[in-house]
């Protein structure tokens, strides 16, 4: 999991432990998490769109391409008027 605001990873950590999902993380940065993926390969990915670091796009590729489904949150806005 890459995320970087503390409440939202404890959250979703938590949320996930309760179900019997094993979790890598939280990562805070692209860098952590790419590290990590150089080593490892997930069954699942959770990644927050902006990490401290910048938008976790290249991370997100580099899974997408191992087969790793991956899920993108945000609380970035779409656009104008949303």
């Amino acid at each position: 999991m890459a995320e970087d605001q503390a409440l939202i990873a404890l959250a979703l950590e938590a949320a996930l432990e309760e179900v019997g999902v094993g979790i890598a993380g939280p990562f805070g940065s692209c860098v952590e998490a790419s590290a990590w993926v150089e080593r490892h390969t997930p069954e699942l990915a959770i990644l927050d769109f902006k990490l401290r670091d910048g938008p976790c796009t290249n991370l997100a590729k580099t899974l997408l391409g191992r087969g790793v489904p991956v899920i993108i949150t945000s609380g970035c806005p779409q656009g104008p008027g949303t």
